[in-house]
């Protein structure tokens, strides 16, 4: 009589109990996941606000556009109270009613911030730098010198501060 080799593998029952296993796990970790994708999307967006007024002072610095258009000052301005985009835009004075009455015609249209975050609560306020040493002056934003971050629906924790002296750093509260 002839004995046949035992085969190896795994009963249906194994199968089945793996791949619960897996689908409990995976139940668990999907909820952190998008935690940490969306709080992931707030700090992109406030890594591009920092880039994006780090640019206008760079262009302050550098005199772009100083000597032919009498500009003394390059600014940021926020046109909406959560806004996804807003403006680069040069000026001859950095006043609040020079932020209110910025021409924007020609003004730099920022990238759409990620994932639907926005800049909360800065309607009508201006970041302004000076053509002259890169000084930085806050208008219009109820005297607060921090541009907030987050999502429309949710209070935002994360911002990036602007100190008179044009120093940008990121924060969080």
């Amino acid at each position: 009589m002839q004995v046949l080799p035992k085969t190896s593998g795994f009963t249906l029952v194994e199968l089945l109990l793996v791949v619960g296993i897996i689908a409990v796990l995976t139940s668990f970790l999907i909820p952190g996941f998008s935690g940490y994708i969306e709080s992931q999307s707030v700090t992109q967006a406030q890594e591009i606000l920092k880039s994006d007024l780090r640019t206008a002072q760079n262009k302050a610095l550098t005199g772009v556009g100083s000597s032919s258009l009498n500009v003394s000052y390059w600014g940021i301005k926020f046109t909406s109270s959560n806004a996804a985009t807003y403006y680069t835009f040069s000026s001859a004075a950095n006043t609040a009613s020079d932020c209110t009455n910025a021409d924007l015609s020609s003004a730099r249209v920022s990238e759409t911030l990620p994932s639907d975050t926005v800049v909360r609560n800065a309607s009508g306020a201006c970041v302004f730098f000076s053509v002259r040493n890169g000084d930085a002056n806050v208008e219009n934003h109820s005297g607060s010198t921090t541009i907030m971050v987050g999502y429309p629906d949710e209070a935002a924790t994360i911002g990036v501060e602007v100190n008179s002296a044009g120093m940008i750093r990121a924060i969080k509260i």
